[in-house]
């Protein structure tokens, strides 16, 4: 686990292990300034494996989980609770006292056996889905 801006031009090499459905991958094709702006202002961690980008995770200076993805071939391997885990130590070393995050439904349990707990209502996310809110005090 490292976090992206070391990996400099190195990172942008590693291939996700599922082209088609790795948002990280694909925004990066699309605009790559833009994803490059978007890790100087966020605290971004890769998950690699054999050169392949398996997961990553994403915090921003307050202390928000912005994101963290394992691509589909590589779920159930504990990858989401590393990243999870890399993020609330990095928040540790920045001073910030609580963690919140938006997680998916699917995500919940996740979350929750890691010391999250709801945060108010779910809020309308995209399409049909739902965010619950949660927050975690460290």
């Amino acid at each position: 686990m490292r976090r992206y801006p070391a990996l400099d031009h190195g990172a942008m090499s590693h291939r996700p292990s599922r082209r088609c459905s790795d948002p990280f991958f694909v925004a990066r094709q699309q605009d790559p300034e833009n994803m490059r702006r978007w890790i100087a202002q966020t605290y971004v961690f890769l998950a690699v494996e054999q050169g392949q980008i398996l997961g990553v995770g994403a915090m921003n200076e307050s202390g928000e989980i912005t994101l963290n993805y394992v691509s589909p071939d590589a779920r159930f391997r504990g990858i989401s609770k590393a990243l999870l885990q890399r993020l609330e130590l990095q928040a540790s070393y920045l001073g910030i006292r609580s963690i919140t995050l938006q997680s998916s439904l699917t995500a919940l349990r996740l979350y929750e056996s890691a010391g999250y707990r709801r945060n108010g209502p779910p809020t309308k996310g995209f399409g049909i889905t739902f965010g619950h809110p949660l927050i975690k005090n460290l």
